[in-house]
C-alpha cells in the first residue's frame, strides 16, 4: 500500500486589515481562501478575527 500525500484543509477567512496573498492585494472586508496553518498566522498577525478559526 502507498501512502498518498492529502492537500491540507482550506479555509475561507475574511481580512480585517489590508493583506497581500499569492501576489494580490486584498483589501479590508475581502475574503480569501487559505490553509488552516495560513489562517493560524493571519490571526497571530491580526489579519483576520479569532473567530474565524
Amino acid at each position: 500500500m502507498t501512502d498518498k500525500k492529502t492537500a491540507p484543509k482550506r479555509v475561507k477567512v475574511t481580512l480585517i486589515e489590508a493583506h497581500t496573498h499569492r501576489g494580490r492585494p486584498f483589501k479590508e472586508g475581502d475574503e480569501i481562501e487559505v490553509t488552516e496553518s495560513q489562517r493560524d498566522w493571519l490571526i497571530e498577525h491580526k489579519k483576520v478575527a479569532a473567530s474565524g478559526k
